[in-house]
């Protein structure tokens, strides 16, 4: 799991064995989910939620990213939250990385300075987590993007 806090803000990473069995069709499920999630992350990580969210949830088939993004807290008290949640199916992600040096077995885009490589094309993400970050395919121009292709190995 990777979780990254920017102001009111949250970004998670969740693999797939978190989130191995849920049906993204069924409300209830998804909601009783994200909020086990929330709830284990804000006590792990110190982080407290007030307020308005809306949650983007983008299913993946090697994990589950989700953006938790404050809209409103002006018209809550306390400690009170309330959740707006959005699934959005059949989303492109990518790792961003700075340096590919690590990466070149894969298939690589490179656009204003990055590399990009498809998570799509990576077999085991936990392994390189740390290396870059996760964007998505609207971040990046494709008319403009270098297409860098993987090294065989012998």
């Amino acid at each position: 799991m990777r979780v990254e806090s920017m102001d009111e803000d949250i970004r998670i990473f969740i693999h797939n064995f978190y989130f191995n069995n849920i049906d993204w069709h069924d409300k209830l499920e998804i909601e009783t989910n994200i909020r086990d999630i929330l709830n284990k992350i804000c006590n792990n990580y110190k982080i407290k939620l007030k307020g308005f969210y809306r949650i983007k949830i983008y299913p993946h088939n090697i994990g589950t990213f989700i953006e938790v993004i404050k809209i409103d807290d002006d018209n809550y008290d306390g400690c009170e939250v309330d959740f707006r949640i959005v699934v959005i199916f059949n989303k492109e992600m990518y790792l961003k990385l700075d340096d590919y040096y690590y990466f070149i077995e894969y298939e690589k885009l490179y656009y204003d300075g990055y590399y990009y490589i498809n998570l799509d094309d990576i077999d085991d993400y936990l392994n390189i987590i740390d290396f870059g970050d996760i964007v998505f395919d609207d971040e990046i121009n494709f008319n403009k993007a270098i297409i860098i292709k993987k090294n065989k190995t012998t």
